[in-house]
């Protein structure tokens, strides 16, 4: 069984993952043009992206000292990855929010440690890997593929079980790779990371699931109704507004206007 993780100890997967591959990490950074970054500073971004953190949160995860997150506020607003903000309300608080350079960061981060896990994975001749978008018939075809292989409607486990979510960095890496280990039979991985950015090798089999993008939208809208995520945002560093306030048809008309860059789903452990 997969561990369902604290706040806390997710924020302590992406620390501990990004510390192993700090000179991969940094030179994929540099070469997307994100200079000028602390230590601990793209940890402090993906965190606030992705968890809704704080720097003051994130001082009790990293063990460093107020002098050391304050300096590392510093770095990152110097180099326009966070911005200042006056509360209107008490001019004599200030806020932190993320820039648009600094959720690039934390995307740049999240892809990056969800294909150096796929790196690191032992696979299996046989394994079956499924790659989907999200709201696409993932748990679907998952369902089709286990009951294939068992041979049986009585599962012996929950899905995220016997059908683990590899790349979600919620988890840890080790529980994840464990429990797939374990696993006698053959076995079904899922993903929502593109397979072209995975390189799975030859003989590994591959199933991809597509849907058409305005059931996708409805089904997005209707999840968004019913799980409130940490910190109430869709995406990182993203407010998500009140769904209750639109019908889906206004939803959905926004949604198709909205050209922004499409951001990386929120992880949830073992979702």
């Amino acid at each position: 069984m997969i561990p369902v993780a604290t706040s806390d100890e997710q924020l302590l997967f992406l620390f501990r993952e990004a510390s192993g591959l700090r000179a991969e990490l940094d030179a994929h950074l540099s070469a997307a043009a994100y200079d000028g970054l602390p230590p601990h500073g793209p940890f402090v971004l993906g965190a606030m992206a992705f968890r809704g953190g704080t720097p003051t949160d994130l001082k009790r995860v990293l063990g460093i000292t107020d002098r050391q997150a304050g300096e590392i506020v510093d770095a990152l607003v110097r180099h326009g990855y966070l911005d200042l903000r006056v509360d209107p309300a008490d001019r004599r608080r200030i806020g932190i929010e993320l820039t648009d350079r600094g959720r690039g960061v934390a995307l740049s981060l999240w892809d990056f440690l969800r294909t150096a896990r796929w790196r690191r994975f032992p696979f299996r001749p046989d394994d079956i890997v499924i790659s989907t978008p999200a709201k696409s018939g993932t748990t679907w075809m998952q369902m089709m593929c286990v009951l294939l292989i068992l041979r049986t409607t009585d599962l012996p486990a929950p899905m995220p079980q016997l059908s683990p979510w590899l790349d979600d960095m919620a988890c840890s890496g080790e529980e994840v790779f464990a429990a797939l280990a374990g696993q006698p039979h053959r076995r079904v991985i899922k993903t929502h990371t593109p397979l072209g950015d995975i390189g799975l090798p030859p003989e590994v089999t591959r199933i991809v699931v597509g849907r058409h993008p305005l059931d996708t939208a409805l089904s997005l809208y209707h999840q968004s109704l019913n799980v409130e995520p940490p910190g109430g945002g869709t995406g990182p560093g993203e407010a998500r507004p009140a769904q209750e306030q639109l019908s889906p048809r206004a939803w959905l008309a926004r949604w198709i206007e909205d050209d922004s860059p499409a951001r990386g789903s929120r992880p949830h452990c073992g979702a």
